[in-house]
C-alpha cells in the first residue's frame, strides 16, 4: 500500500511538473528542434533548393513546375515581381496581416503540389521560410509582427545595405545577379553554385540578425523587442540545423560554407551554455523548483 501511495504521489508530482514546464515556455513550440532535425534530413526546401538528379530527371522537374506555378500565383496575388520579394528578413508583404494570410495560403498550395505531384510526403514538415512562419512558429510570428512591422523600414534601409556583399566580394557571373531567383532548383551537378549561394545567404542572415536586434531594441518596447529577436534567432537556429543535417548525412560536411558553420557554432555555444545552467540544478531535489529555474 505504501508503494502504491508513493507511485500515486509521484505521478501527481510529475504531472504538475509537466504542466508547469508547458505553461512556463515563453513561446509556442508546435514542432520542437529534435523533431525538426529528424524531419529536415530529407530535403532542402527554402527560397532555393537542391534536388537529387539532373535537369532531365522527373523529381527536379516537378519541383521546378510547382515553384513556377507558385511564382505566377504570387505575382497575380500581390501585383509585384517575385524577384522583389525576400523571405529573410521578413518582407513588408508578410508583415501586413491580410497579406500574411494570403502568403500562407499560396505557400500551402505550393506545399500540396510538392506532396501530391512530386510525392514529397515531408514537404509540410521540413524547414522552409513559409513552413516556419505559417505553421511551426505562426503564433510567435503574429506576436512579433507589430514590432517587426514598426522596425522594418529602418531595418531594411540600414541592415540590408550594410549586410549585402560588396561588388568586390562578388565574382564572375554573380555580378550580374545579386540574388538567386526565388524558388530556383539546383541540380546535383550544380552543387558548387548551390554552396556559394548558401555561403552568401548565411553571411547575410548572421549580419542582418545582429543589425536588426539593435534596431528593434531602440524602436520597440523591451518585451516586444525580445519577442522579435527570439523569432529571428529561432529562425537562424532551425535553418542552421537543417543545413548541418544535410551536409552530414550526405558526407558533404567538408564543403559546408564557413559562414553557415559559424551560424551552427553560435547555436551550439548557446546550447552548451544552457546545458551548463541545467547541470547546476542537479543538486536540487525539488522537481518543481527545478522546472521553474530551468524555464527562467
Amino acid at each position: 500500500m505504501y508503494k502504491i501511495n508513493q507511485i500515486f504521489i509521484f505521478n501527481i508530482y510529475f504531472l504538475f511538473f509537466v504542466i508547469l514546464i508547458n505553461n512556463s515556455q515563453q513561446f509556442d513550440e508546435e514542432i520542437n528542434e529534435k523533431s525538426l532535425r529528424h524531419l529536415s534530413n530529407r530535403r532542402f526546401k527554402r527560397d532555393f533548393m537542391l534536388a537529387v538528379g539532373n535537369s532531365s530527371d522527373p523529381l527536379p522537374t516537378c519541383f521546378r513546375q510547382c515553384n513556377k506555378e507558385w511564382r505566377q500565383d504570387f505575382e497575380r496575388e500581390f501585383a509585384m515581381n517575385v524577384s522583389d520579394f525576400y523571405d529573410f528578413p521578413f518582407h513588408p508583404k508578410v508583415l501586413d496581416y491580410v497579406s500574411f494570410l494570403a502568403y500562407c495560403r499560396l505557400a500551402d498550395r505550393q506545399t500540396q503540389c510538392f506532396i501530391e505531384r512530386c510525392n514529397d510526403q515531408n514537404a509540410d514538415r521540413v524547414f522552409s521560410p513559409s513552413n516556419f512562419l505559417c505553421t511551426f512558429k505562426r503564433q510567435h510570428f503574429l506576436r512579433a509582427r507589430p514590432c517587426l512591422e514598426a522596425s522594418e523600414p529602418i531595418g531594411f534601409l540600414r541592415c540590408d545595405r550594410s549586410c549585402q556583399p560588396s561588388s568586390t566580394d562578388i565574382e564572375g557571373a554573380d555580378k550580374q545577379q545579386r540574388h538567386t531567383e526565388l524558388g530556383k532548383v539546383f541540380f546535383e551537378t550544380e552543387l558548387d553554385a548551390y554552396e556559394k549561394e548558401l555561403n552568401k545567404l548565411c553571411s547575410f542572415q548572421k549580419c542582418f540578425a545582429k543589425c536588426h536586434e539593435e534596431i528593434v531594441e531602440q524602436i520597440c518596447t523591451p518585451s516586444q523587442a525580445t519577442i522579435a529577436t527570439e523569432l529571428m534567432q529561432t529562425y537562424l537556429k532551425w535553418h542552421s540545423a537543417d543545413l548541418l543535417d544535410w551536409h552530414l548525412l550526405t558526407g558533404n560536411e567538408r564543403i559546408l560554407p564557413q559562414s553557415c558553420a559559424l551560424l551552427i557554432q553560435l547555436e551550439q555555444k548557446e546550447r552548451q551554455q544552457k546545458s551548463l545552467k541545467l547541470k547546476d540544478l542537479d543538486e536540487i531535489n525539488d522537481p518543481i523548483l527545478m522546472a521553474m529555474m530551468a524555464a527562467a
